[in-house]
């Protein structure tokens, strides 16, 4: 996989500004992908010699190869936020600096993005207590920075919503749940998180 990403930010360097390529994340569980051309997402699809690309906006970071050139220009990741929204927050960072962000969609890595269940004939992906604590922390502290595009903010904060009312009411532990939750948006709306330096 990394000689294959090699071989792509090759090819799409002769001509762009390369911040990071990743291949497209597939859902173990339903064998589809996370990402589809239509996804807001998405800015645009081009082939070059061959290979089909999509620009984006983000991609996530697990298997994604990040030059070290567009680590010195962009920085590093921000470990404030530590587990939740930081590819993202790295990619729109490196776009603000004239860099692309790509997916390379022929190739594909397994990927889980929290405990999967079904309720009514639909999939669902469930977070742990911890990992909702961070994601609604994260969120809004990215929406007090004015750092996130407005797609993004308002597709986020839709699902924080729902998991904020869904999850106390429906899955277990439902405690652990309620006071992640408030702890989130406590930290999110009044703790400080500075802008990365």
């Amino acid at each position: 996989m990394v000689g294959e990403l090699k071989r792509r930010h090759r090819i799409l360097s002769r001509t762009f500004d390369v911040a990071a390529i990743g291949p497209t994340p597939i859902n173990r569980h339903t064998e589809r992908p996370y990402v589809c051309q239509k996804d807001e997402r998405i800015l645009r699809r081009m082939e070059i010699e061959g290979y089909e690309f999509w620009e984006a906006h983000s991609i996530i970071s697990s298997f994604s190869l990040i030059s070290a050139e567009a680590l010195r220009r962009t920085g590093l990741m921000d470990d404030s936020l530590f587990i939740d929204f930081v590819d993202q927050e790295w990619c729109w960072r490196a776009r603000r600096k004239g860099q692309r962000v790509f997916i390379a969609t022929d190739l594909h890595f397994s990927h889980e993005q929290g405990r999967h269940s079904s309720a009514l004939g639909i999939e669902l992906k469930i977070s742990t207590p911890m990992r909702l604590y961070f994601q609604i922390r994260n969120l809004l502290w990215l929406v007090r920075r004015g750092d996130a595009p407005r797609g993004w903010q308002r597709r986020n904060l839709a699902k924080a919503c729902y998991k904020m009312v869904g999850y106390p009411l429906l899955i277990a532990p439902r405690t652990a749940y309620i006071k992640s939750i408030f702890r989130a948006l406590r930290d999110g709306l009044f703790s400080k998180s500075t802008k990365y330096e």
